[in-house]
């Protein structure tokens, strides 16, 4: 299961949002496999499963997130406003940072 960073960023996000909506052993396996950046063959070892059914774990359990994000969308009201807030920090450093270069 080869992924585009992007992708691996947005479902670790995800995770922050809604990982604990997540079973136990669902929040393992993607931790596993999404923080720790363990293979299949070595969360299948740990936790005692098939390498499908981490497969498995792993698919049903993106499902569920972007199912969340869908109805719930924190992630993109998150985003959204940290934009908003980045900006608004953005304009207060210039403004002190002109202060400092012409003195108060």
């Amino acid at each position: 299961m080869k992924q585009e960073i992007k992708e691996v960023v947005y479902i670790n996000e995800l995770l922050e949002f809604y990982g604990v909506l997540l079973t136990k052993k669902q929040q393992d396996i993607m931790r596993d496999y999404y923080i720790y950046n363990l293979s299949f063959s070595e969360i299948s070892f740990n936790h005692k499963i098939s390498k499908a059914a981490v497969s498995d774990a792993i698919e049903k359990s993106i499902k569920k997130l972007e199912f969340y994000e869908n109805n719930l969308q924190y992630h993109q009201i998150f985003k959204k406003f940290k934009g908003v807030a980045d900006e608004k920090a953005l304009k207060i450093i210039e403004k002190l940072e002109e202060v400092v270069k012409h003195g108060i």
